[in-house]
């Protein structure tokens, strides 16, 4: 379980349960070796390119999603808890904002205990979040967990996950870029990618390889009066229809 409009062709790629990212711009790098580096104050690169042709619909969810392909969102990381088993079990998603920090929903870091960030993961590189150990993945250890000091479960639902180590940047795995302000990048009637791990409908089971979806932001008001009145006051956007959501 971030939100983000399609950037313009001057600036680099940039991304909401919480993954949401615009088109990446034609001046990313393409299919470079699994050896090559890249600088970590670049962001917003898609070595892999996703598949932007899909019908506009969107599943933790990304509710109407389409599956993408390996790899070509390289900002999305699968966060996950582990058991008394030992297996890490998956809690949401989440986006790379730098080698050492994740930004997610604090929904996503709640289902489980966030007092104890030393049993929490972050996996990069993954695209079926079920298939432990993919021959591209990361998987590092969590060192805190900062949520929204006034999230009460709806509103405020932000959270920053700070990495024992740094991330490796590679062509699987890339920060996605965040502008300094929304000023007129996130407005109704733009549209704006989605990505996450979640229902493809309302009545299927989730899905375990990584969906994506476009949607358009609406006005607010549209939400208000689907919720009942509801106001999702300041920080969260409308977006999608009930056909096409993202949770």
């Amino acid at each position: 379980s971030s939100r983000y409009p399609e950037p313009t062709n001057s600036s680099p790629a940039q991304p909401s349960d919480t993954s949401r990212y615009p088109e990446p711009t034609n001046s990313s790098p393409a299919q470079p070796s699994a050896s090559t580096q890249f600088p970590s104050q670049q962001c917003g690169q898609t070595p892999i390119k996703p598949n932007l042709s899909v019908a506009l619909k969107t599943s933790n969810a990304v509710v109407g999603g389409q599956p993408v392909i390996p790899n070509s969102w390289p900002w999305t990381v699968a966060i996950c808890y582990m058991d008394w088993f030992g297996n890490c079990e998956y809690q949401g998603a989440g986006a790379i904002i730098s080698d050492r920090y994740i930004l997610t929903t604090a929904t996503a870091v709640s289902s489980s205990d966030s007092n104890k960030p030393k049993q929490w993961r972050v996996q990069t590189g993954v695209n079926d979040q079920k298939n432990k150990g993919e021959p591209n993945e990361q998987v590092v250890t969590v060192l805190e967990i900062s949520k929204h000091f006034l999230f009460d479960g709806f509103y405020n639902d932000i959270a920053l996950i700070h990495l024992e180590k740094p991330l490796r940047f590679d062509q699987f795995t890339q920060p996605v870029c965040l502008p300094y302000n929304d000023t007129g990048i996130i407005a109704p009637g733009q549209s704006q990618w989605y990505t996450g791990w979640g229902y493809t409908s309302g009545s299927q089971k989730p899905a375990s390889n990584l969906q994506q979806a476009s949607l358009t932001i609406n006005e607010n008001l549209e939400c208000d009066y689907v919720f009942n009145g509801q106001s999702l006051q300041g920080g969260r956007i409308c977006v999608g229809t009930p056909e096409t959501n993202n949770c």
